[in-house]
């Protein structure tokens, strides 16, 4: 223990550690399955589900009593979590529904020590638990093996308990690497590590910063009917209020985008010296051939604030769950949302930290304004930008 006078930053990996994680991680991609069948001593990657009620043979009855009201606890505190959050549907004024909606991950894993003993691995209850009250259909638990490939009947029991729906002889290392590589099928939308020595969490640190998934704070979705005035009106005002942001548009049309530049070609003339156009002129586009390659692209991308400017924006939005904000309607009501709804904007949260069924949910924001509603806020915003004051 030490004193000290003042708060203190915490203390980043030493380099060295992080290299030999990165080596350890280059290694186990190129031996790939055969690094982890080695661990297995022949016994199989794959652990049956019906092997985990045959792991009570091996408990005491005081072991079993204890993780059963364990578990009960761990599942009470689960629900009542998911209590607070719940869909709903507000119609401020005529025009406009705003909806909150709550979207479960597909598919989560958590690693842990799978050795023999008696301990009670109640953090890897905790998670899988936490995952099944969320609703997440895939939950993947990889058990790191003794040097014999033997696997402690309570993290067996437990993982019956806890209701894991795959279970893999395979974790530490070369089981992590597997996972987030795609060797173990489908890479997790979360991964989790319980415990694990300090080369084995800076390897699980460099995995998962390697899959986190890139973030937007501005995506606007195109296609053959959209306007172009307004759109460029929008990007411009969200240049000036918020210049450090990451904005992209996405179209199906190629004809949109060229009118799109047709008009910033004029635009310039009027605007080159302003000090946000830089900036603004070099926002990128994406070309996209059909509506459904919105939904692939925003599989593997999270978005703040999203405007709809398409047809099937429902279906769009229904499909996808890294969203926090989304707008559909006419451009003109998209244009004023931010200023004047800005209901449920939350900031996302892409960390692999345990947070209970807040770690497997997502909470996101859907609002559809008519062109009717649109035109009247935008009267109410003319009238106060010619207040003197």
């Amino acid at each position: 223990m030490r004193f000290v006078s003042s708060l203190e930053p915490r203390k980043n990996q030493a380099s060295s550690l992080i290299g030999k994680a990165r080596r350890i991680i280059k290694n186990c991609q190129k031996e790939g399955v055969v690094e982890l069948e080695k661990a297995t001593c022949g016994k199989g990657l794959d652990i049956p589900l019906e092997i985990t009620e045959k792991a009570a043979d091996f408990l005491s009855e005081p072991v079993r009593v204890s993780l059963e009201r364990i578990v009960r606890i761990q599942e009470k505190i689960a629900l009542k979590q998911y209590e607070t959050l719940r869909p709903s549907h507000l119609k401020p004024t005529a025009g406009i529904k705003i909806t909150q909606n709550v979207k479960r991950l597909e598919k989560m894993a958590v690693s842990a020590s799978g050795v023999w003993g008696e301990e009670i691995p109640e953090s890897l209850a905790s998670i899988l638990i936490s995952a099944r009250i969320a609703g997440v259909p895939d939950r993947i638990l990889l058990l790191k093996p003794d040097e014999n490939g033997g696997i402690s009947p309570v993290s067996l029991y437990t993982a019956g308990l806890a209701e894991a729906t795959k279970i893999f002889r395979a974790g530490g290392n070369s089981g992590m690497v597997a996972l987030q590589s795609g060797f173990l099928g489908k890479i997790p939308d979360k991964h989790f590590l319980v415990g694990g020595d300090r080369i084995e969490r800076t390897v699980y640190q460099e995995l998962c910063a390697k899959h986190q998934l890139p973030v937007l704070d501005l995506a606007i979705l195109l296609d053959s009917k959209s306007s172009i005035e307004p759109v460029i009106e929008m990007m411009k005002a969200w240049v000036q209020d918020e210049p450090d942001s990451a904005i992209q548009l996405f179209s199906t049309s190629k004809r949109v985008i060229n009118r799109i530049q047709n008009h910033l070609e004029n635009y310039e003339i009027n605007n080159e010296k302003e000090w946000w156009w830089p900036d603004f002129k070099k926002i990128p586009i994406m070309m996209l051939e059909t509506s459904d390659d919105f939904i692939d692209v925003f599989r593997n991308c999270a978005v703040r604030y999203m405007i709809m400017l398409i047809e099937d924006s429902d279906k769009i939005y229904n499909n996808l769950t890294y969203v926090d904000h989304a707008v559909s309607g006419d451009v003109i009501p998209s244009m004023i949302s931010k200023r004047v709804l800005s209901a449920g904007v939350i900031n996302s949260d892409f960390s692999n930290s345990s947070q209970g069924v807040f770690a497997f949910l997502r909470t996101s924001t859907f609002e559809k304004i008519g062109t009717q509603a649109g035109n009247r806020l935008k009267n109410r915003f003319s009238i106060l930008d010619r207040l003197d004051l």
